[in-house]
């Protein structure tokens, strides 16, 4: 037996190791419902879109084992981040892939949740980076169409535009919105419910609510609260004096947001209760004026161009360069009707947006419509005057695509393929149908977030805005100026985007 045989007898045959595939740069183009994930970025240890992704893309072998313990390996990155809860029907992600079987779309599809989908990759140069590269983004917004009605005459806002203004007493849209409160009003008469006994009833119960609202705000005064409360406060102080402390050139910053959770209608007096039935009921049925529709376009127009949008996100100071953003284009859909209520989808296409930006455009236009409100009214908030905006529900917000009409036109003329979405419209459309739009209507449906939101809008406890697009004084709309710095509604929809480019 010779020395080697001797030396290697009895030892185990080593596996061999496996071959080293080829890596490609490519623009992964994927869709998601955000439902149940915390978000697109990597979190650990939450679940997130990027988490299910990587790991459908180790097990298909677009990505070796080498590289399965970290994303950067790949040079993985995504084109818009979105926050917890928030959908996209086009996102992009740029990494370094295995792309050697044809069925590798497949391959992957089968190792995700049927609310991720890949739609396809495009092969790209080696220095392409989705989210610098990205020329514009479009994002989608829909709401249902009676957000866009006048406030209801028992209203806080109602009652000020009819003593202090003539908003509700001419016009196209005033006759509108009188001929629909004026249908609710018979039918509470036809069950028993007369205007004044219902205007007594909110007369009483709002007393109850601020007497309630201000014994609370007398005992945290006087330091009844528990220990942890006290701590819990002096984070939130801090969290706060260091955010005021980045926006000091706008001398006011965004205010918390209170609580705002349904009260226990258990407790309500029954008139209250059939006055919210029969409201909800003719919200469903409510199908909107064109001249609305128009209105609201009209207001949307507004934001097209080049502006100043600090007053439409938060931290950010009138002179900072990159509150100067870009919209190209506000499109509003005709209305269609899903579930019995009417929806109007917005798309918005812009270069790139901040923090609650598309949020905030969208509560804007809305309220300008709803106190029937010139919309060269808007132009003034791109002004350095600071206006305190509110933010729409983030449940009808999704991302739409990323665009790369740059890249395309520079690289296409060196034989690169064009990174778009086009060719996966029809499967695009039938996800965002089931996965996407469906969740959106049912939880609106079940939740009245929308309705939620623009009710506490017409309590008029934001009346700067309100005054604002009134075109009345603070003093003359019986608000009183504490009110001033009462906070804007939360409410949530257990998400929020993150549209940030910076």
């Amino acid at each position: 037996m010779s020395k080697r045989s001797a030396d290697t007898e009895g030892l185990e045959t080593l596996p061999s190791k496996k071959p080293r595939l080829p890596k490609r740069k490519v623009a992964l183009q994927i869709g998601y419902c955000g439902t149940g994930y915390h978000g697109m970025q990597l979190n650990n240890p939450h679940k997130t879109i990027e988490g299910d992704l990587f790991q459908a893309l180790v097990k298909a072998g677009a990505i070796s084992e080498d590289n399965a313990d970290d994303p950067k390996k790949s040079s993985f990155l995504r084109a818009a981040r979105t926050d917890k809860g928030v959908h996209a029907a086009g996102n992009v992600v740029s990494l370094k892939m295995i792309v050697e079987d044809p069925e590798i779309v497949n391959i992957i599809n089968s190792h995700l949740p049927e609310q991720i989908r890949v739609w396809g990759f495009t092969r790209t140069n080696r220095a392409f980076e989705c989210r610098k590269m990205c020329s514009s983004r479009v994002y989608e917004y829909v709401l249902p169409t009676y957000c866009l009605m006048n406030p209801g005459p028992l209203t806080k806002l109602g009652e000020v535009m009819r003593q202090k203004t003539n908003r509700l007493a001419e016009g196209e849209l005033a006759t509108e919105c009188k001929n629909f409160w004026d249908e609710i009003l018979k039918e509470l008469e036809s069950q028993g419910v007369t205007y004044d006994v219902l205007k007594s009833l909110k007369e009483s119960h709002d007393r109850d609510l601020k007497e309630a609202k201000n014994a609370e705000k007398e005992t945290k005064e006087n330091g009844t609260e528990t220990e942890t409360k006290e701590n819990e406060t002096k984070e939130t102080t801090e969290t706060e004096t260091k955010e005021t402390t980045e926006t000091t050139e706008t001398k006011t910053t965004e205010t918390k947001p209170e609580s705002n959770q349904p009260e226990d209608e258990s407790s309500l007096p029954s008139e209250i209760k059939i006055m919210k039935q029969v409201e909800n009921a003719s919200r469903r049925s409510y199908r909107a004026n064109p001249a609305r529709i128009e209105a609201l376009s009209n207001c949307l127009q507004r934001y097209v161009g080049v502006h100043n949008f600090h007053n439409f996100t938060v931290g950010k100071p009138y002179k900072d360069p990159s509150a100067m953003r870009v919209m190209h284009s506000l499109k509003v859909s005709e209305p269609f009707v899903i579930n019995n209520t009417e929806w109007v989808s917005v798309k918005i296409h812009g270069q790139s947006f901040m923090l609650h930006q598309i949020r905030k455009m969208i509560a804007l236009a809305v309220l300008a419509v709803r106190t029937n409100t010139d919309p060269a009214k808007i132009d003034h908030l791109f002004t350095s005057d600071r206006v305190s905006i509110p933010k729409a529900p983030a449940l009808g917000l999704l991302l739409e695509r990323p665009m790369y009409d740059a890249y395309n036109n520079r690289l296409g003329k060196l034989g690169h393929e064009s990174i778009s979405f086009d060719k996966y419209d029809k499967d695009i459309d039938a996800f965002k149908n089931k996965f996407i739009y469906d969740k959106i209507y049912a939880k609106e449906k079940e939740e009245n977030e929308f309705q939620a939101f623009f009710g506490y809008m017409d309590t008029y406890r934001l009346n700067g805005l309100l005054d604002f697009l009134l075109d009345i004084k603070p003093e003359e709309s019986g608000a009183g100026a504490d009110t001033k710095a009462e906070p804007e509604p939360e409410i949530e929809s257990g998400s929020e985007e993150y549209l940030g480019d910076e």
